[in-house]
């Protein structure tokens, strides 16, 4: 009708179905239309968001961009959110905002009379990036917008967003409420920021409700070797079930098994003895198997102290039996027991050990030297042990004087673990 060939190319692109179901091209007359006064602000050409933001992204200066409050509330925050994080201007969204937007409403008349505000070019002071992306995301935060609002932007449009996000997710603050941590798709901050609040609400109320599991006896974490877990950083990960103190139970292999065999009338009390011990000979295979699954769980979770050595938790072979929890062991004789069963569960277990130790810790040949242990018996872990810290990168500060010692005065194990790191570097 108003024979704004632009507006009606701009509609059939973005609202096909739309323009479609109208079948009359003309309803006012042309008389009619010749009469009519446009309002100042209807611009021949459609005003294109895309092209203002384009213009900010090539720091060019641009007029306000025309919007209807209450309708247009995404290309608000577009809008604002450019000004903020492109352009640099922390009142952007308080008190500049008619420097980048310019309100429509109803009866609006000629604005002769109006300032014409347009964006300055440069910002008397200048917030660095990463003061600027906390204010992005926490007015977007405030403003209701989320990460599904976010996929529904158009990806370019979006990224200067993406980044601002990226940034406060790399270095997020330990008080942002639970909104903000959401946007960053930190949740593990939103769980911290929770029990905060739990904890501020029990202190004021007094109870007794606690977010933190009971903690293991100071016994149980010498002895199991993953004491070093950090319980603060794993129950804000999975706070809503104990699955790292089933993880740490399962793979602790220091404490004798439960062996539960039920003696019938008709077996004997030697024969009941044995069936003990072939049971336990079966339990060993899943204790033996265990610094597998204990390397993977505290891999670079320990960093070594230089006056003490490195704990390494033992591999208990024997059990206790029900209910009088009397003692099962391998060494009474009654079974055969394969010879030097133990030998390579223990270079594991070393390996595992070792594994603990983080790559940036400060570890030299003399601590090296001062883990090796008194007892032969304890060979095949201090093998596995060097494996680990060959594997870690630590091996190479080891003294070439150390190395000969190494080479030619311990076990078997022990050499062949030098020689496959030494080939390997």
């Amino acid at each position: 009708d108003l024979q704004l060939e632009e507006y009606v190319d701009l509609y059939w692109r973005d609202y096909p179905s739309l323009i479609s179901c109208f079948t009359e091209s003309c309803i006012i007359d042309q008389a009619v239309i010749g009469q009519m006064q446009r309002p100042s602000f209807l611009s021949s050409a459609p005003p294109c968001v895309f092209n203002w933001l384009s213009s900010c992204l090539r720091g060019e200066e641009s007029p306000p961009f025309p919007y209807l409050p209450g309708i247009c509330h995404r290309t608000e925050l577009l809008v604002l959110s450019y000004a903020l994080y492109i352009i640099g201007d922390e009142r952007a969204t308080s008190t500049n905002v008619s420097k980048y937007l310019f309100r429509l409403s109803a009866g609006h008349k000629s604005c002769a009379n109006e300032p014409n505000f347009r964006r300055q070019s440069s910002v008397k002071v200048r917030f660095s990036s990463e003061i600027l992306a906390e204010l992005l995301v926490d007015w977007l935060s405030s403003q209701g917008f989320t990460l599904k609002d976010l996929e529904s932007v158009p990806f370019g449009v979006a990224l200067p967003i993406r980044e601002a996000i990226y940034k406060c997710r790399e270095q997020p603050s330990s008080d942002w409420p639970e909104e903000v941590c959401l946007l960053i798709g930190r949740q593990d901050l939103t769980k911290q920021a929770h029990k905060m609040t739990l904890a501020k609400s029990k202190a004021s109320v007094g109870s007794g409700f606690s977010l933190v599991p009971p903690s293991s006896t100071e016994v149980d974490e010498e002895e199991d070797g993953m004491s070093d877990i950090i319980h603060e950083v794993t129950g804000l990960i999975w706070s809503q079930d104990l699955r790292v103190q089933e993880v740490r139970r399962l793979l602790q292999s220091s404490r004798p098994v439960r062996v539960s065999v039920v003696q019938l009338p008709e077996v004997s009390d030697h024969e009941y003895i044995e069936e003990k011990e072939n049971k336990l000979l079966q339990l060993c295979q899943r204790t033996m198997a265990l610094p597998v699954g204990r390397g993977l769980f505290t891999l670079f979770s320990y960093h070594p102290v230089p006056t003490e050595p490195l704990p390494v938790p033992k591999l208990n072979l024997t059990g206790r039996a029900p209910p009088r929890n009397t003692m099962v062991d391998l060494n009474s004789g009654n079974i055969d027991v394969p010879p030097n069963m133990t030998n390579w569960p223990s270079f594991h277990n070393g390996v595992a050990a070792g594994l603990k130790i983080t790559p940036a810790s400060q570890v030299d040949s003399a601590w090296i030297a001062y883990n090796k242990p008194k007892s032969p018996e304890l060979a095949n872990e201090y093998a596995g042990f060097l494996m680990a810290l060959g594997l870690n990168g630590h091996l190479t500060k080891l003294a070439t004087l150390n190395i000969h010692d190494y080479l030619t005065k311990v076990c078997t194990k022990i050499v062949l673990t030098f020689s496959v790191l030494l080939l390997k570097s």
